[in-house]
This record gives C-alpha cells, structure tokens and sequence, in this order.
C-alpha cells in the first residue's frame, strides 16, 4: 500500500495496526485489517452521506476491537512479580550491610 491515501483516521488506524504487530507479527497486513483500512479511507471521503460515514464508523470501531481481540494477550511483566523482586533486592542489600548471612 504504497500510494495509500495519506488521512487523519487512515494514518492513526495504520499506526495502531504497526503497534498490534509487536502481539502478532503480519497481522497489520492480513485481510480484517485491510479492510478496516478501506473503512478508514471512506471516513477521511467528505464523498457520500452521512449516514454511511456514519455506519462506516461503526464498523470501524467494532472491526478493530474484533481483531484486538482475536490477537493473543500482551505480553507485560505483572507489577505484582516486578514489587516483590525489588523486595528481594531491598532484603538482599540491606541482610549483607548488616552482615548478615543472607
């Protein structure tokens, strides 16, 4: 897609299909999320009624939330394993300042 149009909600929609691919690679590439771009184009279109912009953007948005959900989950360390190693850390430290065996 090379000579893509270049739209405020084609750009955001391509930038947040790029950020999907860190969950599955090739999936900004795959048919659901070509067509959420098609959906996209005809947003930015002033051509056409309302009512189809408007339909268009309501499928926009339930298209996109089909494919996040469909990706598999994030991969983020839990906050809960990143406290209780600083904990550790914490314990470590402050057992062999006081020269304790830790």
């Amino acid at each position: 897609m090379t000579d893509a149009p270049t739209s405020p909600v084609f750009e955001a929609l391509r930038r947040d299909l790029t950020a999907l691919e860190d969950r599955q690679a090739g999936v900004s590439r795959s048919a659901p999320a070509l067509a959420l771009l098609v959906l996209a184009h005809s947003l930015d279109s002033a051509a056409g009624p309302l009512s189809a912009r408007v339909a268009a953007a309501r499928e926009l948005r339930e298209g996109f939330t089909a494919l996040r959900a469909s990706l598999p989950p994030e991969d983020r360390p839990d906050r809960l394993d990143e406290l209780v190693a600083a904990r550790r850390s914490r314990r470590a430290t402050s057992t062999s300042a006081l020269g304790r065996p830790s």
